[in-house]
This record gives structure tokens, C-alpha cells and sequence, in this order.
């Protein structure tokens, strides 16, 4: 949970990935999602959701793929502490 709205964490978030190098493929304010792939061997592709929770909290989640295998929770740890950062140096 962090304590910004959808739009603003949607819009973080995008920033963040296209700054390290990926391609937005999908992004949805209405259904709080993006999409995006990295065209780096043997492939990334994440999706991020930024779900409205309640008063001005959203929850955040982040899941990705390396070729066909699920990303291990961990591997994200670094791309969800960057996006948090920024959420909180932009309140």
C-alpha cells in the first residue's frame, strides 16, 4: 500500500521502467494497469497494478516474467524500492 493515488503511482511507474530501458506496451488508468517488456535475452515483460484501496491509498503490485518463468518476488525488490522513492520525493 502507498499513500498516493492510482494515476499518480500509474504514471511513476512508467517513468521508471521507460528509464531503465523498457517499451510500454499497455497502459490503462481505468483498470490500473501497465504492461511493458524489456527486449533484452531471453525477455522481460511486468505488469504493475495500481488499484484505488481507500482514502488516497492505492494498492500497488508488481509481477513479471523472464522468457515463460514467473520473476522470483525478490528480483523486483530494487524497481518497487526506485518507484516507491519517487513516489515519496513527489508527494
Amino acid at each position: 500500500m502507498v499513500a498516493v493515488e492510482p494515476r499518480q503511482v500509474l504514471s511513476e511507474g512508467l517513468q521508471v521502467l521507460l528509464d531503465r530501458g523498457f517499451v510500454i506496451r499497455h497502459a490503462d488508468l481505468d483498470l490500473g494497469r501497465l504492461d511493458a517488456v524489456l527486449a533484452t535475452w531471453p525477455g522481460y515483460r511486468l505488469r504493475l497494478y495500481a488499484l484505488s484501496a481507500s482514502e488516497g491509498k492505492t494498492r500497488l503490485s508488481l509481477s513479471g516474467y523472464r522468457a515463460r518463468q514467473p520473476l522470483a518476488a525478490e528480483s523486483l525488490d530494487t524497481l518497487l524500492a526506485e518507484l516507491q522513492a519517487r513516489l515519496s520525493t513527489n508527494q
